[in-house]
């Protein structure tokens, strides 16, 4: 049987390869980092990105892009939020 800590201990980076991470990144002849700072700088820096994420992300946000579009999963999205808001659901460590 696979063991989570097992798995999630193969994700580690081990400090030579994450120095060499580093190295390429910060190499100032780098152009594909330039390229990508550039396109970063273009859309208004990383925190105005982050910003916008933060609000594409909220349900208002992604429910109203879904109505839009038109999506069938409009209605079935609603049902299960008055389902929510109703408490309706138990919880996960009610469920185990």
């Amino acid at each position: 049987m696979i063991v989570l800590a097992d798995l999630r201990k193969r994700l580690e980076i081990g400090e030579e390869n994450l120095r060499e991470i580093n190295k390429f990144f910060l190499q100032s002849d780098n152009l594909l980092i330039d390229d990508v700072l550039q396109i970063v700088e273009r859309h208004g820096g990383v925190e105005e990105i982050n910003r916008k994420a933060r609000e594409a992300r909220k349900i208002e946000n992604l429910m109203g892009r879904l109505e839009r579009r038109r999506s069938p999963f409009v209605k079935d999205l609603q049902w299960l939020m008055k389902k929510r808001d109703e408490e309706a659901f138990i919880s996960i460590p009610e469920y185990w």
